[in-house]
């Protein structure tokens, strides 16, 4: 019966497109006018078909306050498809921020994600050399 259940669903799968998405959150070295934290968050969505290349459907940027949802709506010029991703760094965690993602595509809700994000707390590149030396790597890592 197993077999026939995961039989069923991967014939289904095939033809459809999947949607994978990332978001990373990282401080800044920047406050906000009532001196809270500010963060900026980096989301992609990108669309992958069995038949087709991966597709970038959006990746904004959002600057994220501390303590405040920030929000960004994307929608098609004929309004069908809709893309809204809300980000929430709490004030009394620092370490995770809260983010959703919400995507209908013809009418049909096709991306449905409520999840925690670990904040990256990476080490900021402050000199020239450091500048010189994460261009480096990350022509080595392309």
């Amino acid at each position: 019966m197993k077999k026939v259940l995961l039989s069923i669903l991967c014939l289904g799968s095939l033809g459809a497109a999947q949607f994978e998405h990332k978001i990373t959150v990282a401080p800044t070295e920047k406050t906000s006018d009532s001196g809270r934290k500010v963060y900026l968050a980096k989301v992609k969505v990108t669309k992958v078909s069995e038949k087709e290349a991966p597709v970038i459907i959006a990746s904004p940027k959002i600057v994220c306050v501390e303590g405040t949802k920030a929000e960004v709506k994307i929608k098609s010029p004929d309004n069908i498809d809709v893309l809204i991703v809300s980000v929430l760094v709490p004030e009394n965690n620092k370490a995770e921020a809260k983010a959703s993602i919400y995507m209908t595509e013809d009418k049909k809700v096709v991306l449905s994600v409520d999840e925690k994000i670990k904040i990256d707390s990476q080490k900021k590149f402050r000199t020239w050399a450091d500048l010189r030396e994460r261009r480096a790597q990350d022509t080595i890592h392309k």
